[in-house]
Protein backbone atom coordinates (compact mmCIF):
# COMPACT_ATOMS: atom_id res chain seq x y z
CA UNK A 1 0.00 0.00 0.00
CA UNK A 2 0.86 3.80 -0.73
CA UNK A 3 -0.42 7.19 -0.06
CA UNK A 4 -1.46 9.34 -2.56
CA UNK A 5 1.70 11.76 -3.06
CA UNK A 6 -1.13 14.74 -4.42
CA UNK A 7 -2.06 17.46 -2.27
CA UNK A 8 -4.35 17.44 -0.04
CA UNK A 9 -5.89 13.86 -1.02
CA UNK A 10 -4.48 11.42 1.67
CA UNK A 11 -6.11 8.15 0.64
CA UNK A 12 -4.13 4.78 0.37
CA UNK A 13 -3.89 2.69 -2.89
CA UNK A 14 -1.88 -0.51 -4.35
CA UNK A 15 0.09 0.97 -6.94
CA UNK A 16 -0.69 -0.61 -10.24
CA UNK A 17 2.05 -2.46 -12.53
CA UNK A 18 -0.37 -0.91 -15.52
CA UNK A 19 0.25 2.71 -14.86
CA UNK A 20 4.10 2.77 -13.90
CA UNK A 21 3.44 6.95 -14.38
CA UNK A 22 0.85 7.05 -11.80
CA UNK A 23 2.80 5.23 -9.02
CA UNK A 24 2.51 7.96 -6.99
CA UNK A 25 -1.05 8.71 -6.99
CA UNK A 26 -4.33 7.06 -6.72
CA UNK A 27 -5.66 8.25 -9.58
CA UNK A 28 -5.19 10.36 -12.72
CA UNK A 29 -7.46 13.27 -11.68
CA UNK A 30 -4.22 13.82 -8.49
CA UNK A 31 -2.09 13.14 -10.94
CA UNK A 32 -3.09 15.88 -13.05
CA UNK A 33 -4.02 18.16 -9.93
CA UNK A 34 -0.04 17.72 -9.25
CA UNK A 35 1.28 18.41 -12.90
CA UNK A 36 -0.81 21.92 -12.62
CA UNK A 37 0.14 22.81 -9.58
CA UNK A 38 3.97 22.16 -10.48
CA UNK A 39 3.56 23.72 -13.73
CA UNK A 40 1.71 26.70 -11.98
CA UNK A 41 4.69 27.37 -9.62
CA UNK A 42 7.22 27.55 -12.54
CA UNK A 43 4.86 30.30 -14.32
CA UNK A 44 2.93 32.64 -12.01
CA UNK A 45 -0.20 33.70 -13.64
CA UNK A 46 -0.21 37.40 -15.54
CA UNK A 47 -2.05 40.14 -12.86
CA UNK A 48 -5.10 40.53 -13.37
CA UNK A 49 -6.64 43.78 -15.58
CA UNK A 50 -8.30 46.20 -13.58
CA UNK A 51 -11.92 46.53 -14.12
CA UNK A 52 -11.03 50.40 -16.48
CA UNK A 53 -8.78 47.76 -18.32
CA UNK A 54 -11.34 45.25 -19.06
CA UNK A 55 -14.23 48.36 -19.51
CA UNK A 56 -11.71 49.86 -22.22
CA UNK A 57 -10.93 46.69 -23.77
CA UNK A 58 -14.93 46.49 -24.86
CA UNK A 59 -15.30 49.77 -26.02
CA UNK A 60 -14.77 50.74 -30.07
CA UNK A 61 -14.62 54.70 -30.27
CA UNK A 62 -16.15 56.13 -33.49
CA UNK A 63 -16.56 59.53 -34.73
CA UNK A 64 -20.12 60.02 -33.49
CA UNK A 65 -20.24 57.63 -30.25
CA UNK A 66 -18.15 55.14 -28.41
CA UNK A 67 -19.89 51.64 -28.69
CA UNK A 68 -19.52 49.26 -25.87
CA UNK A 69 -18.96 45.96 -27.54
CA UNK A 70 -19.08 43.60 -24.57
CA UNK A 71 -22.45 41.78 -23.29
CA UNK A 72 -25.55 43.21 -24.34
CA UNK A 73 -28.73 42.88 -22.10
CA UNK A 74 -32.32 43.99 -22.58
CA UNK A 75 -32.53 47.11 -24.13
CA UNK A 76 -29.30 47.35 -25.66
CA UNK A 77 -27.92 48.25 -22.79
CA UNK A 78 -24.00 47.10 -21.85
CA UNK A 79 -23.52 45.04 -18.97
CA UNK A 80 -20.36 46.03 -17.21
CA UNK A 81 -17.89 43.29 -16.32
CA UNK A 82 -16.67 42.94 -13.22
CA UNK A 83 -18.27 42.21 -9.08
CA UNK A 84 -16.64 45.74 -8.06
CA UNK A 85 -19.77 47.48 -9.59
CA UNK A 86 -22.31 44.57 -10.54
CA UNK A 87 -25.74 46.80 -10.79
CA UNK A 88 -23.86 49.35 -13.26
CA UNK A 89 -24.39 49.05 -16.74
CA UNK A 90 -21.83 49.87 -19.08
CA UNK A 91 -22.91 53.39 -19.63
CA UNK A 92 -23.26 53.79 -15.85
CA UNK A 93 -19.93 52.60 -15.61
CA UNK A 94 -18.68 55.37 -17.79
CA UNK A 95 -20.75 57.74 -15.69
CA UNK A 96 -19.02 56.55 -12.86
CA UNK A 97 -15.46 56.80 -14.35
CA UNK A 98 -15.28 60.00 -15.72
CA UNK A 99 -17.25 62.23 -13.13
CA UNK A 100 -17.50 60.29 -9.90
CA UNK A 101 -20.58 58.22 -8.32
CA UNK A 102 -23.85 58.47 -9.56
CA UNK A 103 -26.26 59.70 -6.73
CA UNK A 104 -29.23 57.26 -5.56
CA UNK A 105 -32.08 59.29 -7.37
CA UNK A 106 -30.81 59.88 -10.80
CA UNK A 107 -30.15 57.83 -13.74
CA UNK A 108 -27.74 58.21 -16.55
CA UNK A 109 -29.23 59.62 -19.79
CA UNK A 110 -28.26 59.24 -23.28
CA UNK A 111 -28.09 62.27 -25.69
CA UNK A 112 -27.46 60.73 -28.64
CA UNK A 113 -30.33 57.69 -27.93
CA UNK A 114 -27.96 54.81 -28.63
CA UNK A 115 -28.51 52.61 -25.27
CA UNK A 116 -25.11 51.09 -26.31
CA UNK A 117 -23.01 54.57 -26.15
CA UNK A 118 -20.58 55.01 -23.37
CA UNK A 119 -19.29 58.49 -24.46
CA UNK A 120 -18.86 60.45 -21.34
CA UNK A 121 -20.16 64.02 -23.12
CA UNK A 122 -22.56 61.74 -24.63
CA UNK A 123 -24.62 61.03 -21.25
CA UNK A 124 -26.38 63.24 -18.38
CA UNK A 125 -27.61 62.56 -15.28
CA UNK A 126 -31.70 63.48 -14.47
CA UNK A 127 -34.39 61.75 -13.02
CA UNK A 128 -36.72 58.86 -13.92
CA UNK A 129 -39.48 61.82 -14.64
CA UNK A 130 -36.57 63.28 -17.11
CA UNK A 131 -36.09 59.84 -18.67
CA UNK A 132 -39.55 60.06 -19.51
CA UNK A 133 -40.06 63.54 -20.89
CA UNK A 134 -36.84 63.01 -23.19
CA UNK A 135 -38.09 59.77 -24.45
CA UNK A 136 -41.27 61.66 -25.39
CA UNK A 137 -39.99 64.57 -26.83
CA UNK A 138 -37.31 62.27 -29.37
CA UNK A 139 -40.50 59.99 -29.98
CA UNK A 140 -39.09 57.12 -29.18
CA UNK A 141 -41.92 56.05 -27.02
CA UNK A 142 -43.79 53.26 -27.74
CA UNK A 143 -47.22 54.28 -27.79
CA UNK A 144 -49.64 53.01 -29.78
CA UNK A 145 -53.08 54.56 -30.11
CA UNK A 146 -56.57 53.06 -31.75
CA UNK A 147 -55.86 51.93 -35.01
CA UNK A 148 -52.10 51.15 -34.83
CA UNK A 149 -52.71 48.44 -32.23
CA UNK A 150 -53.65 44.98 -33.53
CA UNK A 151 -55.91 44.04 -31.30
CA UNK A 152 -58.15 47.11 -31.45
CA UNK A 153 -61.69 46.26 -32.29
CA UNK A 154 -62.53 49.97 -32.98
CA UNK A 155 -61.86 53.38 -34.79
CA UNK A 156 -62.05 56.86 -34.34
CA UNK A 157 -65.40 57.04 -36.45
CA UNK A 158 -66.43 53.71 -34.35
CA UNK A 159 -66.04 55.72 -30.93
CA UNK A 160 -67.44 59.18 -31.85
CA UNK A 161 -70.88 56.83 -32.84
CA UNK A 162 -70.65 55.24 -29.70
CA UNK A 163 -70.28 58.99 -28.15
CA UNK A 164 -73.56 59.92 -29.62
CA UNK A 165 -75.58 56.64 -28.80
CA UNK A 166 -74.56 57.03 -25.24
CA UNK A 167 -75.71 60.71 -24.99
CA UNK A 168 -78.89 59.48 -26.64
CA UNK A 169 -79.01 57.12 -23.39
CA UNK A 170 -78.72 53.66 -25.26
CA UNK A 171 -77.65 51.26 -23.00
CA UNK A 172 -74.26 49.79 -22.40
CA UNK A 173 -74.66 46.74 -22.85
CA UNK A 174 -76.76 47.08 -25.65
CA UNK A 175 -73.75 49.32 -27.30
CA UNK A 176 -71.01 46.88 -26.26
CA UNK A 177 -72.85 44.06 -28.30
CA UNK A 178 -73.29 46.07 -31.24
CA UNK A 179 -69.43 46.28 -31.54
CA UNK A 180 -68.05 43.38 -30.24
CA UNK A 181 -66.66 45.25 -26.79
CA UNK A 182 -66.76 45.15 -23.54
CA UNK A 183 -68.92 46.50 -20.94
CA UNK A 184 -66.01 47.90 -19.25
CA UNK A 185 -64.65 49.10 -22.43
CA UNK A 186 -67.88 51.19 -23.45
CA UNK A 187 -67.80 52.81 -19.96
CA UNK A 188 -63.98 53.95 -20.28
CA UNK A 189 -65.35 55.77 -24.00
CA UNK A 190 -67.91 57.45 -21.67
CA UNK A 191 -65.96 58.62 -18.72
CA UNK A 192 -63.05 60.27 -20.82
CA UNK A 193 -60.33 56.95 -19.93
CA UNK A 194 -60.23 55.32 -23.42
CA UNK A 195 -60.11 57.31 -26.68
CA UNK A 196 -59.83 60.56 -24.62
CA UNK A 197 -57.70 61.79 -27.92
CA UNK A 198 -60.58 61.51 -30.19
CA UNK A 199 -62.15 64.75 -30.92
Amino acid sequence: MAQCQSYPCTRTFTPSAYTPNRQRFCCLRCQQRDASRRWRAGHPRPPKPSQEERFWARVKKTSKCWLWTGCIIKDGYGQCPGKDFPEYTAHRFSWHLHNGPIPDDLQVLHRCDVANCVRPDHLFLGTQLDNMRDRNEKGRANVARGPQKKSTKLTPAKVRAIRKKLAKGVIWRLVAEEYGVSESCIQGIKDGKNWAWVE
